[in-house]
């Protein structure tokens, strides 16, 4: 069995934690992290890219039909979103019955 000699283990540790050594293990763990977040906001960043290419796209394609010109822009929007977030178009009921 291997004996430890925790005196001299706990002389050598303050030798090795001086202020240099710190700041470039603190500098190594905030570029690691920075790293990580990076690369967990990525794929957000690749939809969100899409999400607005997609809006665009079906905004300047509902201004061109005549039937959408008199929702306004704000109802064009909200029909764009609607669609790019896969919402199908149904035909509106009448909400009067006739008897």
């Amino acid at each position: 069995m291997m004996k430890i000699d925790l005196k001299n283990s706990l002389i050598k540790i303050p030798q090795y934690l001086n202020f240099k050594n710190l700041i470039l293990v603190l500098a190594f763990n905030c570029s690691f992290s920075l790293i990580l977040i990076a690369s967990r906001l990525s794929p957000l960043s690749d939809y969100s890219k899409s999400m607005n290419r997609c809006v665009n796209t079906t905004m300047s394609f509902l201004e061109n039909v005549p039937g959408f010109k008199a929702a306004g822009e704000d109802g064009i929007e909200a029909m764009s979103v609607s669609l790019c977030n896969g919402s199908t178009p149904q035909k509106a009921d009448n909400s009067t019955n006739e008897s």
